[in-house]
């Protein structure tokens, strides 16, 4: 039992609590063990317990330790996850805006030059290639600004999986 009471230590309590009342309760059973019986069983028994309770103790903190650093490996590989699709997003926004952008205000500028050179019926076709461009243009810095005015990181996201699998 008391090497179970040993691992039930690891990983709630740190090093320099959990020693001390490990040597204190083989301390007591060998204590027990001598009333019971006698000193010499206590001395043979009492030295291979503490060493089960200490192997017990360091295995299991060794483990919550490393469960530990996994949950916040997973934290922190699903923040890195965030900010990759963000940056990707920001970077094709500015895409988007940089290469479309340009174009189309250039074709807007042409269909207007267009438009002071032609009459009659191209000129109404002129008129509504230069109105879809400029519809075009105003849509793609809408959707340019959209992707870059979305939140960064989803904070509450973030923090509720950094302490997901924090011990209470």
């Amino acid at each position: 039992a008391l090497p179970v009471w040993a691992c039930r230590l690891g990983g709630m309590r740190s090093r320099r609590a959990a020693t001390p009342c490990i040597v204190v309760q083989t301390v007591l059973l060998a204590v027990a063990i001598s009333i019971h019986w006698s000193p010499r069983p206590a001395i043979l028994l009492a030295p291979p317990y503490l060493g089960f309770e200490l192997l017990a103790y360091f295995a299991f903190d060794a483990l919550a330790r490393e469960a530990s650093a996994n949950a916040e490996l997973r934290a922190v590989n699903e923040i890195l996850a965030d900010s990759s699709r963000i940056a990707e997003r920001l970077r094709i926004s500015r895409e988007l805006h940089d290469v479309l952008g340009h174009h189309l205000t250039a074709l807007s500028l042409n269909l207007e030059a267009a438009l002071q050179r032609t009459e009659g019926e191209a000129r109404q076709h002129a008129q509504v290639a230069q109105s879809l461009a400029k519809k075009l243009l105003g849509d793609v810095r809408d959707i340019a600004a959209a992707m870059q005015t979305q939140p960064c990181v989803d904070l509450p996201h973030a923090l509720g999986s950094l302490v997901a699998d924090a011990p209470r």
